[in-house]
């Protein structure tokens, strides 16, 4: 190939993102992969009041006596804002790195799948940072309580992989947290709109 014909592909390439100096092909990582997960990071920070407290929090233990009924923990449980914050950055640090190529690509398939994603990995996150510092009330604190015969979390904190089954119900979390699913909707419809520029 001629020297005309290297210097045409070399701006081609330089004006499609890629570095032509250092050798390296493909999109620059900062714009296209760090930029829109520090974002979602950013937006599921903002979240985390809206979530911890809209968050269906009990202890299903001694305190109540192992019966039927749970206690509330109160609003600024520890327990209750370990949980929020686990889920909301796990969330966002897997939904927004996997969802940006997508909403680049189609913005509303990207943002439903980005939305799903985020969803299922908070739920399945929610009880580990509880686990993890201990504030998961020796294991009796629970969230998402579901009442049949007797009331039980379907998210337990007395193992850090019980979300994983909880994740399996996700449909179910709309209706036993629409505060913060509302919440998630809000923050995808943002975050795809800046990521979309």
């Amino acid at each position: 190939m001629d020297d005309h014909g290297e210097a045409g592909e070399s701006i081609g390439r330089a004006e499609a993102g890629v570095k032509v100096d250092d050798g390296l092909e493909g999109p620059d990582f900062l714009t296209n992969i760090l930029g829109p997960t520090l974002l979602a990071i950013f937006f599921a920070v903002l979240s985390l009041p809206f979530v911890a407290l809209s968050l269906d929090a009990a202890d299903y233990g001694a305190a109540s006596g192992y019966g039927v009924s749970p206690i509330h923990v109160p609003a600024g449980d520890l327990g209750r804002w370990a949980g929020a914050f686990g889920a909301v950055v796990a969330a966002a640090l897997v939904a927004g790195t996997i969802g940006a190529p997508m909403v680049r690509a189609h913005a509303i398939r990207g943002a439903l799948f980005t939305t799903l994603a985020a969803w299922v990995v908070g739920i399945a996150a929610l009880p580990v940072l509880p686990v993890l510092l201990h504030a998961n009330r020796n294991g009796d604190l629970g969230f998402a309580t579901l009442c049949l015969d007797s009331c039980g979390p379907l998210i337990r904190t007395d193992d850090a992989l019980s979300g994983l089954d909880g994740a399996k119900l996700f449909l179910l979390g709309p209706l036993e947290a629409p505060v913060a699913f509302g919440v998630l909707v809000v923050g995808v419809v943002c975050w795809t709109r800046v990521v979309r520029r």
